[in-house]
């Protein structure tokens, strides 16, 4: 099994797993469920150039540990990681899953407008949903420990305050 295959797997493992399914998120006339996960899911599955196809590259050469990129409609989108991930079957991989896939949720939405600052605290609470939606046992993130493995970055300060403040 190819990275690229492992990582497409793991999106629609995850999107369609019952911690993901029980996330919603309300805000102003707008919601997210766990249905519009699930379509983020199916649409992994389908032709990059359908209407609803979204490709999964590993190709990714940002700052952050993976990204979402939205082309022009008809052109697909993608979700991108690093050609080597550093959090490769973790929680942390999870969590940028449903990141990304919160962003993948906005850019689906025809004929909605969601501003920049907006979409990304929406991702980023949703990914911290995620992480409490665990069962009993299942792995956590705990942003006061910062438990990712090497190679990630310390967290700064004020990273820390944030991220222990959304969880």
């Amino acid at each position: 099994m190819t990275e690229s295959q492992r990582f497409r797997e793991k999106i629609r493992a995850t999107l369609m797993s019952s911690r993901c399914q029980k996330i919603v998120l309300a805000f102003g006339a707008h919601r997210i469920t766990g249905l519009d996960y699930s379509y983020v899911a199916l649409a992994v599955l389908q032709r990059v150039d359908a209407v609803v196809g979204l490709d999964v590259r590993n190709d990714y050469q940002g700052k952050g540990s993976g990204g979402f990129e939205s082309r022009d409609p008809g052109h697909g989108a993608a979700i991108l990681e690093p050609p080597h991930p550093l959090f490769a079957n973790t929680i942390h991989e999870e969590m940028l899953i449903v990141h990304e896939s919160t962003h993948a949720v906005f850019a689906a939405w025809k004929g909605t407008t969601v501003r920049r600052l907006m979409n990304e605290a929406v991702a980023y609470i949703a990914d911290s949903i995620y992480n409490r939606n665990g069962a009993s046992g299942d792995p956590t993130f705990d942003p006061a420990v910062d438990n990712r493995p090497p190679p990630a970055k310390p967290f700064t300060p004020a990273d820390r305050r944030v991220m222990i403040a959304e969880s």
